[in-house]
């Protein structure tokens, strides 16, 4: 995976909202929005801290990390089994991108766009869930996971803050055979412990 440039962003087509239900979303471990300083990080995990992206994120031990900035101003990090720096992409690993001003380089609101781009994400998709999005804190997250033809098995997430002017788009993915031996579990123990600030 590749860090998403906000060109890709704002060129996406925009496709219908997906109808939901309430209750159609549970998240069962929210992201908590607290210091990482004060919250003690599980076994076989640390905290990497990423004010310019307003986050800090649990990272496996070992794991390698990529921080950028594009010209755009916008902020990316890799957290991942390989070495981008040396390789370039990762086959397991998680990609968190923020967008900031949001409204100004994509011309609509975080929240409008967010279900819109992970639905146009699902034709690359040989297999994929139902989007669904929940509103929390004052963040609305949206959801999907995928398999993609090449077998890789991709958790998308997508967090639009419409009063920060804000866009954050978390991939996670790994290989199919990795992904139900190790990386599904990492994905939703880091997914579920962001904290993330407006």
């Amino acid at each position: 995976m590749k860090l998403i440039a906000v060109a890709l962003l704002a060129s996406l087509p925009l496709m219908a909202h997906a109808q939901l239900k309430p209750g159609d979303v549970k998240i069962a471990k929210p992201p908590v929005l607290s210091s990482p300083a004060k919250t003690t990080a599980p076994s076989g995990y640390t905290w990497v801290a990423y004010p310019e992206g307003k986050l800090s994120n649990l990272k496996l031990n070992g794991w390698n990390v990529l921080k950028e900035r594009t010209k755009d101003g916008n902020y990316a990090i890799s957290l991942s089994v390989e070495d981008i720096a040396k390789k370039g992409k990762f086959l397991t690993g998680l990609t968190y991108n923020f967008v900031p001003n949001f409204r100004a380089k994509a011309k609509v609101a975080p929240s409008q766009y967010a279900i819109n781009f992970i639905n146009s994400l699902r034709p690359k998709y040989v297999k994929a869930t139902t989007v669904k999005s929940v509103t929390q804190n004052g963040f609305v997250y949206s959801s999907m996971t995928a398999q993609a033809p090449d077998k890789t098995v991709v958790m998308n997430l997508v967090i639009s803050d419409d009063a920060a002017d804000t866009l954050r788009i978390i991939t996670c993915e790994a290989p199919e055979v990795i992904w139900t031996r190790s990386a599904e579990n990492a994905c939703r123990q880091m997914l579920s412990t962001l904290q993330l600030a407006h």
